[in-house]
Formats: structure tokens, sequence, C-alpha cells
């Protein structure tokens, strides 16, 4: 009953107080639309800042792969402030935010992958950018970026706690890259919605390096096919994976 007091206002007010919300809140509120999956983006969001405070209550770093302008970034940074925090994010005026919020942190401007040099599209809703072409966006801007592979931009001296992944589409490609950085067993943060064809390789792949997988609010998942299906469904984008015994 509260949550349907609270979406019936939000409904209302959403169009017209759009232009004066941060910019974080307007690559949301243009992202999912709907106001229900506003109201659950904010408390994803607020349930990975309680991972990243305790999982960083002792120290120790995050890798931030599609850092944006380092809203997520910023809890780690406040939770660890000597952690050697590293953000990978291929879009300059980003990167630029970056390197002026967080002058002390490495800001790698790459995207993470396969290694190559590609096209990187940047779209009026920034927060979709992607190294892929995605359809029905309206794209703002194409760039040329180097593509490196994880176990590249942070090795065996980073002090990796976090690994947190947001990269529109790409995330399978993002963690086959970083066969190094999973076998030390980080927590992983991964966003990974519908539509994808890559979730069971996902969820395998994790599975391998002793992983288990679940929503940032919810119970482990069974197997690959019940994560096949979440994802598909559309009502949960956000997951977190724990390895089942130490490193």
């Amino acid at each position: 009953m509260a949550r349907e007091r609270l979406k019936r206002p939000v409904r209302r007010c959403a169009s017209v107080v759009l232009h004066t919300l941060p910019p974080r809140a307007q690559e949301i509120v243009a992202r999912v639309r709907e106001p229900q999956g506003l109201i659950d983006n904010h408390i994803d969001d607020e349930a990975l800042r309680s991972v990243i405070r305790v999982t960083l209550a002792r120290g120790g770093a995050m890798l931030d792969v599609g850092a944006n302008i380092g809203n997520i970034l910023a809890a780690a940074y406040d939770a660890s402030p000597d952690g050697a925090h590293v953000a990978v994010e291929p879009l300059p005026e980003c990167a630029a935010v970056l390197r002026e919020r967080f002058p002390t942190l490495e800001i790698q401007e790459v995207a993470a992958g396969h290694p190559r040099v590609t096209e990187f599209y940047e779209y009026q809703d920034r927060a979709r950018s992607s190294l892929s072409d995605l359809p029905g966006m309206e794209v703002s801007a194409v760039h040329h970026v180097d593509v490196r592979p994880i176990d590249e931009i942070v090795d065996s001296d980073h002090d990796i706690k976090i690994f947190k992944i947001d990269v529109e589409c790409h995330e399978l490609e993002v963690l086959e890259s970083a066969p190094a950085l999973l076998a030390r067993r980080p927590l992983v943060a991964l966003e990974h919605g519908a539509p994808s064809t890559d979730s069971a390789a996902i969820y395998e792949l994790l599975q391998s390096f002793d992983y288990r997988i679940q929503p940032t609010r919810g119970a482990p998942l069974s197997s690959a096919q019940e994560f096949v299906d979440l994802v598909a469904s559309g009502k949960v984008w956000n997951f977190v994976a724990v390895t089942v015994s130490p490193a």
C-alpha cells in the first residue's frame, strides 16, 4: 500500500521535474522509463552501496568498469579512502569528470574486453553508451577507443575486493578478459539486463570460478536457467556474485 502511494505522485511529477534532477538521476529516468523501475533502481543502488561499505570496511579497492561519472565509485572511495581504486570509462567527457572528482585515483580512459581498437557509441542517454550499436538508440557521437583486457588494467599488486561491471551488453566479454582477477575472487557487482543471449554463459563462467550469483536484493540462484529466466523477465538487472570458498 505504501509503495502504491509513492508511485502515484512519481507518475504525476516525473515529466515536470526531470530537467531539475542531477545528471545521474536524469540518466536513470531516461533509462527505465517506468516509475517502478526508477524506484527499484534507486533501491538497488543503495543496496550496492551497503555491500561496498561492508566489503571495504577493512580496506581494499574497487575496480569500476563503466564508471560513468563515478557515483558508485564515490561509495567505494568513502568506504576505503586509501584504497587504490581504478575506474575504467571510455567516454572522454565522463573520464574528465572522474579525474576532477577523484584526482588521486587511477582513471583508465579505455573500454574493457578483448584487445582491439574499435568504435564506441555514445548515446543521447549517455548511461546506455556501449561498444554495440544498439537498435532504437539515438547516437550523439562515435568514438574510437582502445579495448584492454581486465588482467592488463589491474594486476596482482592491486588489492581488488570489488569488481563492478556496468558496460551495456558486454558483460561476458569483460568477464572473459579477467581470469586472473576472478581467480583472486573479488566480489562481482554486475548489471546485466534483457535482451541478452549471454546470460547462461555469464552464469557458467562465474560458476567455473566457484562463484554463486544472486540479485542485489535476493537469494542465490540455483541454476543457469534460473538466471536466464530472471534476466529475460526484465524485472531484475542488478546482481552480485560471491565465491563459495575463499581464494
